[in-house]
């Protein structure tokens, strides 16, 4: 299992990790309550010179793969889907998922 929780992250009560692995959560990082990661998640800055960081509110569940880089909030009550880039604030109660169309071609 590889989990990095940076020594500045703060993170708020009822945290529940499944399947931790690959997990990064960077300096400054803020994560509220009861808030639920899966495996591969990655909270963090945008690169070396832009240093500001996702904050998270209470009762989200981030989904395996999801990255959120950068000075984003995300809302109370979010469900943040598999593989979403997030880079962007998003509000309370809602859901944001990365809507690929799966493409099937035969051979």
């Amino acid at each position: 299992m590889s989990i990095s929780i940076a020594p500045g992250a703060v993170i708020g009560p009822g945290l529940m990790i499944s399947h931790g692995v690959g997990i990064v959560i960077g300096d400054g990082v803020r994560i509220g309550a009861n808030a639920q990661l899966l495996h591969q998640v990655t909270l963090g800055a945008a690169s070396v010179r832009r240093r500001e960081m996702p904050r998270v509110g209470d009762d989200v569940f981030i989904a395996a793969g999801a990255k959120l880089i950068g000075d984003l909030e995300v809302g109370n009550n979010v469900f943040v889907g598999v593989n979403t880039l997030v880079t962007e604030n998003i509000p309370d109660n809602s859901k944001v998922t990365a809507e690929v169309p799966l493409t099937i071609t035969t051979k």
